[in-house]
């Protein structure tokens, strides 16, 4: 599972790469700063008489965890699937965010 995170000043962004993972095959789970992805990817039924001589590609069920920064408010935690990516976006707490002060 290919991941990537980014950030801006009020967010944090977790891009997965689920090629072939439906979206209801996967659910998303937060506890104690742990951020736990779960997924199925199923195969296809073959086809009677097809053989296969080879597969690089692992189906079956996965998961993966992801600490969370200390500064992340994982009770607002937002997430999107779209073209076999899945979006986690993890706002940062108001406390923590970057604030531009103006100078008067």
């Amino acid at each position: 599972m290919p991941s990537e995170l980014s950030e801006d000043k009020n967010h944090f962004f977790l891009k997965i790469h689920l090629p072939a993972v439906e979206k209801e095959n996967t659910k998303i789970e937060v506890n104690n700063r742990i951020l736990r992805v779960f997924g199925e990817r199923k195969e296809k039924k073959v086809v009677e008489g097809d053989k296969k001589h080879y597969s690089e590609v692992f189906y079956g069920t996965f998961s993966r965890d992801y600490s969370l920064p200390e500064n992340a408010d994982s009770a607002n935690i937002k997430a999107s699937f779209e073209n076999g990516v899945l979006t986690i976006t993890i706002p940062k707490s108001p406390e923590s965010r970057t604030q531009e002060i103006k100078v008067e």
